[in-house]
């Protein structure tokens, strides 16, 4: 690939005309605008979902719902008691533009997908739930934590395939790699 995202030609010319816009490559199937990051990058991948459709689809794994709840949650809202208690609920408050359970899906439900590990104490199953409720989806779970993913392929591949049932994405057949 070229400079941004383009193909390369061997002559150094792009084989990409330059005045095809990026939405007419994009209609043409040249470029897509698929999201699928982790941990923070997931709680960034549903917020995204959040403030455009503009994607083809979005797949947030192992994401936090909430940062304010991920600090209270692990202990790490300042203070005890009351003044604990006041911080926190001050953090939600002025967390809520950039927290996505608190805003208005963008993308359509069968466009997100979200991926959490059961044994994760951080991106807990917790928030991944909430954020599947919000977006009107369903949660896929893999036996893995933040850290230590065990079997996250099968956890991927659960939401492909849901992308494909969907026709969200076109019909191929995942090939299982064999351990070495």
């Amino acid at each position: 690939m070229g400079r941004g995202g383009t193909p390369f030609h061997p002559s150094g010319r792009n084989k990409t005309p330059p005045s095809r816009s990026k939405a007419s490559a994009r209609r043409s199937g040249i470029c897509k605008r698929r999201f699928a990051p982790c941990a923070l990058g997931g709680y960034t991948a549903a917020l995204l979902a959040t403030v455009t459709s503009n994607v083809d689809f979005v797949l947030s794994y192992i994401p936090i719902a909430s940062i304010p709840d991920v600090m209270n949650d692990n202990d790490l809202v300042p203070g005890s008691g009351d003044i604990q208690r006041t911080l926190y609920e001050g953090y939600r408050e002025q967390l809520v533009p950039i927290t996505p359970v608190c805003r208005m899906p963008k993308v359509e439900p069968k466009r997100v997908a979200i991926i959490s590990g059961e044994f994760d104490r951080l991106a807990t199953v917790k928030h991944g739930q909430r954020l599947a409720d919000h977006f009107g989806t369903e949660l896929v779970k893999f036996p893995g934590g933040h850290i230590v993913q065990n079997r996250r392929a099968h956890a991927f591949r659960a939401a492909l395939e849901g992308f494909q049932d969907a026709g969200v994405l076109p019909r191929r057949r995942w090939k299982l790699r064999r351990k070495r």
